[in-house]
């Protein structure tokens, strides 16, 4: 466990910058801070990674070796003197040493199974959109494709996205990586063009920027540091900007 709270600290560190660096931006642009927010949560995604390619960020708080700290030779112990029973070691120390290290244990298996509980529920939110993608009706109005497509060249997005409606879903949601699509609820086809030309901006943009990989990033995060406010914090920012 020595080199959990090494870890801590490095990722304390880092979220507390990011944090700080929006607290001072208050009059910056809502895409400056969400990409300030995100950028901090990528960083502390990849400090364990870093430390595991061997990488070493040596904090000048804590000794990298506190082994090699200790300046004092030690001395050979020497026989006991004639008639004098040796020393014994209480059986106390070694019950303490135990404890702690049944305590650490415990510990680091609660963080490891709460992380992987909200991994699962990420992992059941992929599921389930995908499971509705897969069910939802192609929108086959010939005037509102064109309306999306003269949407989706506004923003420079060449790709195909695909355009479908359901009755599972309540808001619009662009959702996919390698086959996006944009999900309308069953009730958008009576929408105003008006209205239905600012959602196809709107959720084209999110998709332009990759949102999606983001969203995907920042939930990892709060997975892996579940137990860290800052990293609420930063996840809650970016989705508020995003």
């Amino acid at each position: 466990m020595q080199f959990l709270l090494p870890l801590l600290l490095k990722v304390t560190l880092v979220a507390l910058v990011g944090r700080l660096a929006i607290a001072a931006m208050p009059r910056a642009s809502a895409s400056t801070r969400y990409l300030i927010a995100v950028t901090t949560l990528c960083s502390m995604l990849l400090i364990p990674v870093i430390g595991a390619s061997g990488f070493e960020w040596r904090l000048s708080v804590l000794p990298a070796h506190p082994e090699k700290t200790l300046s004092v030779e030690t001395e050979e112990p020497q026989p006991p003197a004639a008639g004098v029973a040796p020393a014994i070691l209480p059986a106390r120390a070694d019950q303490s040493v135990r404890a702690t290290l049944s305590n650490e244990v415990w510990a680091l298996m609660a963080i490891l199974i709460v992380g992987a509980l909200l991994i699962g529920r990420m992992l059941f939110g992929i599921a389930a959109v995908v499971w509705i993608t897969q069910r939802a009706n192609e929108v086959t109005d010939d005037g509102l494709v064109r309306e999306f497509d003269h949407a989706a060249a506004q923003l420079g997005i060449t790709r195909f996205v695909r355009l479908l409606t359901s009755a599972r879903v309540s808001v619009p949601l662009m959702w996919g990586v390698t086959r996006p699509a944009l999900l309308l609820p069953a009730d958008a086809l009576d929408w105003s063009r008006d209205r239905l030309r600012v959602v196809f901006l709107h959720e084209l943009a999110h998709l332009r920027r990759c949102d999606a990989v983001t969203l995907l990033i920042t939930r990892a995060t709060t997975a892996m540091y579940w137990f860290h406010p800052l990293a609420w914090s930063l996840e809650r920012i970016a989705r508020r900007e995003c």
